[in-house]
């Protein structure tokens, strides 16, 4: 039975359980305004993305030595994602230029920062987040957007994608931040 989300404030409906636990469908459902909001996932939707990436590996008690990963990629890689979902899609602007992406280059936006200045590219990313803002002020969970395949996307999808991206890196700036500093926080 429907009912409203308190944050969303919109009716909402329990995805079916089986979707929850396939790993091969855990992950976020159509994207069109038929979209249904999952109050509470569940365990089997938050750990399937972990399931996937742990198989086949015997060294998964070991800690990563090094990477290329750094929180000055990551802010740029967020913003090259704020402009890509909220700016590509949402507002229909698929030939919006990239700021630090370049496509012949896999994650061109974190590597190499040779050259590259914190503080430019911090204020970068503070802008395409208040970009974003502006844009979804102005529409309802519902309206689409296209993707970069034709597709219709929603607001609602667009959020909730947007919500396990920050997720997913936040996490990655807390294990760099405690490998470069020690520093720790929740």
């Amino acid at each position: 039975m429907p009912r409203a989300h308190p944050l969303l404030g919109v009716d909402v409906a329990v995805v079916p359980a089986n979707w929850l636990l396939d790993p091969v469908r855990a992950h976020l459902p159509e994207r069109g305004p038929s979209f249904v909001w999952a109050p509470d996932p569940g365990p089997g939707r938050r750990s399937g993305r972990r399931r996937k990436k742990t198989p086949g590996t015997n060294r998964a008690d070991r800690p990563v030595a090094t990477s290329w990963l750094s929180l000055h990629g990551l802010v740029r890689h967020m913003a090259e994602v704020e402009r890509s979902w909220f700016r590509r899609v949402l507002q229909r602007e698929p030939g919006a230029p990239y700021l630090w992406y370049d496509p012949a280059i896999e994650d061109s936006e974190m590597v190499p920062l040779d050259g590259a200045e914190w503080e430019a590219d911090l204020a970068a990313w503070q802008a395409e987040c208040q970009a974003s803002r502006k844009a979804a002020a102005a529409r309802s969970l519902d309206d689409t957007g296209l993707t970069r395949m034709g597709e219709p996307c929603s607001l609602r999808w667009i959020y909730i994608h947007m919500i396990e991206e920050y997720a997913r890196h936040n996490g990655h700036a807390d294990l760099i931040r405690e490998l470069t500093d020690g520093a720790v926080g929740w």
